[in-house]
């Protein structure tokens, strides 16, 4: 906990049996949990079909383990998300996303990860010709 920032643990039935920081690889990937990243993902980039596109479920994944780290680095975490979203990561999106991840950070981590996680989105975005890349 840093300053007078205060941790929200998510609860409740979707989070029950949640192993923070226990997870293997493949329990990260498999259960309950891809269930959890199939949600987010579904919230990240609506229209794509979780059960066909891999890619984000893996930088969900990674986010996920990136934010039960003691400390983790939210560069690398804004990456995560950015690159797996096809919508703007406003600062209610990013909240349900940690809910259904069952994941959370002290509030002034997740103000700046959310905002590096838009800044980033929109520069990948801006990056690429007209009509490629992230659908809206």
């Amino acid at each position: 906990m840093v300053g007078n920032d205060s941790r929200t643990a998510p609860h409740g039935p979707w989070c029950g049996g949640y192993k923070l920081g226990n997870l293997t690889q493949q329990e990260r990937l498999n259960g309950i949990n891809l269930d959890r990243l199939r949600a987010a993902q579904m919230e990240l980039a609506p229209g794509f079909a979780p059960e066909t596109v891999k890619t984000g479920l893996y930088l969900l994944a990674d986010y996920q383990e990136e934010l039960e780290k003691r400390r983790p680095d939210a560069v690398l975490a804004a990456n995560y998300l950015a690159l797996a979203s096809t919508v703007p990561i406003t600062a209610a999106r990013y909240r349900d996303v940690n809910a259904l991840l069952c994941v959370s950070t002290t509030q002034s981590l997740a103000a700046s990860i959310q905002k590096m996680a838009e800044a980033f989105r929109k520069q990948d975005n801006t990056a690429l010709p007209p009509n490629e890349g992230s659908q809206p």
